[in-house]
């Protein structure tokens, strides 16, 4: 669950710079739902693997057979939709997962949710 971050002395918790090296497109969290039903690049529709919930972070294969085609995407967001099948990005997958969608950041293999400042995973 997302409880409010506070450091040691009381302070919000700063989240990390975007890389400077990713590409600086960075959606807003409210805009992703939105972006899943008109976007045909960087989205990845498959099921959400338990970890990534859980730590924040998980390598991409964890994404299954799904995540193949993001292997070859550059460094930068991508917008992970729950699904329960391979999606290929039909209009029924659209309609099946519409209203819930995560940002996370791609850095090799590597996936990191991506939260709202001040929030941390828990």
């Amino acid at each position: 669950h997302m409880v409010e971050g506070h450091s040691a002395a009381g302070g919000a918790l700063c989240e990390p710079p975007w890389p400077t090296e990713a590409f600086p497109w960075r959606p807003s969290l409210e805009l992703l739902p939105t972006l899943v039903q008109c976007c045909a690049r960087r989205v990845l529709r498959a099921p959400i693997p338990r970890r990534l919930l859980e730590n924040g972070f998980c390598d991409l294969h964890a994404f299954g057979h799904a995540a193949t085609e993001v292997t070859s995407w550059p460094m930068g967001a991508i917008i992970i939709t729950p699904s329960s099948s391979a999606a290929d990005g039909s209009q029924a997958c659209r309609r099946s997962d519409e209203g819930l969608a995560f940002l996370g950041l791609l850095q090799g293999s590597r996936v990191t949710l991506v939260v709202q400042k001040g929030w941390r995973l828990d």
